[in-house]
């Protein structure tokens, strides 16, 4: 990978990465700081900042790859991140995220407007905090231990499937499948892609997602009410037809809906669970697509009994209670003195 010659830098993350010329003299005019009067601001005061995620989508608007660079680490170590840094006095946040794309990527003029295309469409960003120490919950802060940053993050929209060449801190830039990201991030570059991602996503699919996981929610409370209100019916109508007390026509009508009750529960919840287990599969593959938590995954298998599988108990057992009532009909009919 090759890189276009770049004016020395002051880094700093609040994103990953703030160009800052060194020299003694500070250009105010462009909003650059003289290195001591950088650190000194940044030991002082929050820092604003624009953070950016090269994306790629496809023909649906879904983000399949994310562009990440490859840069030092004050830690002395390499790490891919994001790209970014902070906000000029009287630069607009559209205006930075252009300037920090720039001297990142050697991207055309036409390529810059379409990447930020999202910035001036969208009235909401996400905003993320990254702070010198490490914050607990994990995952929920950004970390860079030069400053305390308050950023927005934003995806940038590339159509080119080419790995743009690089300037500036970055060493490398490569495209990352969204499901498999590198480990070695920038702690808090996670978050930032999450929320990128999430802010660019179409709202056609959230609203599907909503819609499918709200349909799986209620077909997975019908298929379990089916078999508990199943067998209340069945405990009295079986209480009729097993009674001696009870005349002979109320055991054999008791008898027959008992068997009609077992048909109808298995058949509905069978039903619901067929679609209950239709919109698991969607939603799965929703947040997949959407690079969510994968909450409706499979769940890893248990042991013993609680690793049966309920369904198949619960059919079974209905059934069991409709060959009872099957065979106290038969009795009724053919040996009515055993009553």
């Amino acid at each position: 990978m090759t890189s276009r010659p770049s004016a020395a830098q002051q880094h700093g993350k609040g994103g990953a990465m703030v160009s800052e010329p060194h020299g003694a003299s500070a250009h105010t005019s462009r909003g650059d700081l003289a290195p001591a009067e950088w650190k000194r601001i940044c030991a002082s005061m929050p820092i604003a900042c624009v953070d950016l995620v090269p994306v790629h989508t496809d023909s649906a608007g879904t983000v399949t790859h994310v562009g990440l660079i490859l840069r030092e680490t004050p830690w002395g170590t390499q790490k891919w991140c994001h790209v970014g840094g902070r906000v000029r006095r009287g630069e607009t946040l559209q205006d930075a995220a252009r300037r920090h794309l720039d001297e990142t990527l050697e991207l055309t003029e036409t390529e810059l407007d379409a990447a930020l295309q999202g910035m001036r469409s969208r009235t909401q960003v996400p905003v993320m905090e990254w702070f010198p120490e490490a914050r607990e919950p994990t995952g929920s802060y950004g970390t860079d231990p030069r400053k305390h940053a308050v950023s927005v993050t934003v995806a940038a929209v590339l159509e080119s499937e080419a790995e743009p060449r690089v300037g500036g801190e970055a060493i490398f830039f490569r495209w990352f499948p969204v499901t498999s990201l590198p480990a070695d991030l920038w702690p808090g570059s996670e978050r930032a892609i999450v929320s990128a991602v999430d802010w660019v996503r179409p709202r056609g699919a959230e609203l599907t997602y909503t819609t499918v996981a709200a349909r799986y929610n209620a077909q997975n409370t019908l298929m379990w009410q089916t078999p508990a209100l199943a067998l209340t019916a069945q405990a009295f109508l079986l209480t009729i037809a097993m009674s001696a007390g009870s005349p002979t026509v109320g055991r054999v009508i008791s008898s027959l809906l008992a068997v009609l009750i077992s048909l109808l529960s298995i058949q509905l919840m069978l039903k619901h669970s067929a679609y209950e287990l239709a919109d698991r599969k969607t939603l799965e593959h929703l947040e997949h697509a959407m690079g969510l938590q994968p909450v409706h995954s499979t769940p890893a298998p248990l042991r013993g009994l609680a690793g049966q599988k309920s369904r198949t108990w619960w059919v079974t057992g209905l059934a069991l209670l409709g060959v009872a009532a099957m065979a106290n009909l038969v009795l009724v009919l053919v040996a009515p003195s055993l009553y």
